[in-house]
């Protein structure tokens, strides 16, 4: 049995070789790592540089916008609304309520007249959340409708 080389078992010129080629990536880090920092901190000051902006409204909110009509209070105090008094353009005119949603509520006001401004949600003519988005233009001041 012979012995063996050192060639043989990647002894004396393997080690050689193996740390040329880690010397060789040593070599590589050290040029694309102050690359990528520099990179990175660019980005960093870009971003923190550009004015904060609010999201874009989706374009189904922003068409609903645009044919809203504005509610009739404009100068001082807002006008509320009297849900057993008023006109089906009236309640139409609230945010979310709509010539359909307008017509439900006074054909129910017909059959009972308003209490409080709650009995919309609670009589599921209108969703809660609608309720508190409405609840500063409402009121219910009679209880009998004209």
């Amino acid at each position: 049995m012979q012995a063996p080389t050192p060639e043989a078992d990647g002894g004396i010129a393997g080690g050689r070789a193996a740390r040329l080629a880690g010397a060789a990536r040593s070599k590589a880090v050290l040029v694309w790592l102050p690359a990528a920092a520099a990179a990175i901190a660019l980005a960093v000051v870009v971003w923190q540089a550009a004015p904060a902006s609010a999201p874009p409204a989706s374009a189904k909110i922003a068409r609903a916008a645009e044919r809203a009509e504005p509610l009739p209070a404009q100068a001082g105090a807002p006008v509320l609304i009297d849900l057993n008094r008023a006109s089906r353009e009236e309640l139409a005119a609230l945010p979310g309520i709509g010539e359909m949603r307008a017509g439900r509520i006074i054909e129910e006001r017909r059959a009972k007249p308003f209490r409080l401004t709650g009995d919309l949600a609670d009589r599921d003519l209108i969703p809660r959340g609608m309720l508190t988005k409405i609840k500063g233009w409402i009121t219910v001041e009679s209880a009998a409708p004209p």
